[in-house]
């Protein structure tokens, strides 16, 4: 049960954080200062919809906040190591690039959260 809350409550959050990522870059703002916006919104929108619906965890909030603030960090930082590498290398644009990638971190993120942030 935990993956399908987990698919529909990231899906629409992650849905939500994209659409915003595409206006901001069709707007004129640089790539990676849009990815930071996308997650500043992902990581709190998500980490409140996970706390308290998908995972249901009873444990210390502000332990779980942290722990799952070091993880988004640390994916962020991947997510613009190789969005910046797809684009500036040519492979894909920035909006299709982001794209690819949020299709790779989705399941980790998930097994992360389960395991480690909300067990």
């Amino acid at each position: 049960m935990n993956i399908a809350k987990f698919a529909l409550a990231g899906g629409l959050n992650t849905l939500f954080a994209y659409v915003v990522y595409i206006l901001l870059i069709m707007g004129g703002m640089k790539y990676l200062h849009a990815l930071i916006v996308d997650y500043i919104i992902g990581i709190i929108t998500g980490y409140l919809i996970n706390y308290y619906w998908v995972f249901t965890s009873q444990g210390n909030h502000a332990l779980s906040f942290i722990k799952y603030l070091i993880i988004y960090i640390g994916v962020f930082f991947l997510n613009g190591l190789f969005l910046a590498f797809m684009v500036e290398s040519g492979i894909s644009g920035p909006i299709i690039s982001q794209f690819i990638i949020l299709c790779i971190i989705s399941l980790l993120s998930y097994l992360v959260q389960k395991y480690w942030i909300f067990s």
